[in-house]
């Protein structure tokens, strides 16, 4: 009876081999949001480094500008996604549209709510992907629990 013990493969492969379908559904099922997981991590990262060297760079090359006139020139060059060319944007569209009002802090309160959409607008975009995060770290743990319970 020692003899067989010492046999068992206890490999991750051997026993997802000797496992019961409903072991070898979990244990797919985990792997497959492991995978989804890094994924997203890696897409992420890589889209956050980005943006961020781009906006240091951008915000580098806006320093010397003077006036909201001078920027939109500069932010000429940025590429179509530029978050601070998008700003600027906003800016002189509701200094455009507020052209007859002589009141200046009115305009300045709509300017500044105009950017604080735009920002929040693009943190909802940088933030898709986030709900499939939770929601794996969420259930995972029960999934792989119920995986070890019918095993059992």
């Amino acid at each position: 009876m020692g003899n067989n013990l010492m046999q068992t493969d206890l490999s991750v492969w051997g026993m997802y081999q000797h496992a019961d379908i409903v072991v070898k559904c979990v244990m797919i099922g985990l792997i497959l949001a492991s995978v989804v997981t890094w994924a997203i991590f890696f897409s992420k990262s890589v889209e956050f480094f980005t943006q961020k060297r781009r906006l240091k760079r951008e915000q580098l090359q806006l320093a010397d500008a003077r006036s909201l006139e001078q920027a939109s020139d500069i932010a000429a060059g940025f590429s179509a996604k530029s978050l601070s060319a998008q700003l600027i944007n906003e800016a002189q569209n509701e200094l455009e549209l507020s052209q007859g009002s002589e009141d200046n802090e009115g305009i300045k309160e709509r300017t500044g709510f105009r950017l604080e959409r735009r920002v929040a607008a693009v943190g909802r975009y940088m933030g898709r992907g986030n709900g499939y995060l939770a929601t794996i770290g969420a259930i995972s743990p029960f999934v792989g629990l119920f995986g070890t319970v019918w095993a059992l």
